[in-house]
């Protein structure tokens, strides 16, 4: 009966070891998950920045793009009002 009472004890004592460990286990694990919970975190609000860098970059090259075809049909207009050298027949002159 001790015998009996001897191995309970020791099987008791080895699960308690072994539960203390799996919580340790468990524990560092929870401290990784929380690590790669920040990780993934700081990823997407670099992909997000990224990705209103690249839109932005793009509206600035539409702008820059709609302002030099402004420039250029403002140019064009220009150079359309501009009247043609006369060409003097001696038609008009006193």
């Amino acid at each position: 009966m001790w015998k009996r009472v001897y191995e309970l004890f020791v099987t008791f004592a080895t699960l308690a070891q072994k539960a203390a460990k799996q919580e340790q286990k468990i524990q560092r694990q929870q401290d990784e998950i929380r690590l790669l919970t920040a990780y993934v975190q700081q990823l997407a609000h670099e992909l997000q920045r990224v990705k209103d860098e690249q839109r932005h970059g793009a509206e600035r090259e539409t702008d820059a793009r709609k302002l030099l075809e402004l420039r250029i049909e403002n140019k064009l207009l220009k150079a359309g009002r501009r009247l043609p050298p006369s060409t003097d027949d001696g038609e008009d002159e006193d």
